[in-house]
């Protein structure tokens, strides 16, 4: 079994569509998390945190949901 899955290299948010589905239909939440590099924050992150902070929540929980996602989180 796998209870424990992470994939350093892909983007924000990506997660196999065959784990999204295996953990739902056996009732294990999803989440993801959004890493920050360490050290010093480059100028497109500094805007794509900005651009987050603006973001509708009600949107935000919409496009999860869609996607299955039960949280996300950020790791810094």
């Amino acid at each position: 079994y796998v209870t424990h899955w992470g994939h350093w290299t892909a983007p924000v948010g990506r997660i196999p569509a065959g784990f999204l589905d295996a953990a739902h239909k056996n009732g294990v939440g999803v989440s993801s998390v959004a890493s920050i590099p360490f050290g010093s924050i480059s100028s497109e992150w500094a805007t794509a945190l900005a651009q987050y902070a603006d973001l509708n929540t009600d949107d935000l929980a919409a496009f999860l949901r869609y996607y299955g996602c039960d949280g996300i989180g950020y790791n810094s």
